[in-house]
C-alpha cells in the first residue's frame, strides 16, 4: 500500500500502487482546488477561506505556467 499525504491541506491519497496512491492524491487535491480555491470568498466559512490562501499560495496561475 502506498500513500501520498499532505497534513496541512488535509489531503490523503492511497492506492495499491505508487501510480494509484499518486492518482487519488491528485484527485483529491483537483476536488479542493475546484471546490475552495476557486470559490468566492463570500460563499466560504472562515476555516475555507484559510484552506483557500494557502491552496493558492502553493500553485501558481495556470496562464502564468503554461507552455507557449
Amino acid at each position: 500500500m502506498w500513500c501520498y499525504d499532505c497534513p496541512s491541506l488535509g489531503l490523503l491519497g492511497c492506492g495499491p500502487s505508487r501510480e494509484d496512491a499518486i492518482a487519488r492524491f491528485e484527485s483529491e487535491f483537483a476536488f479542493l482546488w475546484d471546490e475552495i480555491a476557486c470559490e468566492s470568498d463570500d460563499a466560504l466559512l472562515p476555516q475555507a477561506q484559510d484552506l483557500k490562501r494557502r491552496l493558492t499560495r502553493l500553485v501558481s496561475s495556470p496562464s502564468r505556467t503554461a507552455p507557449a
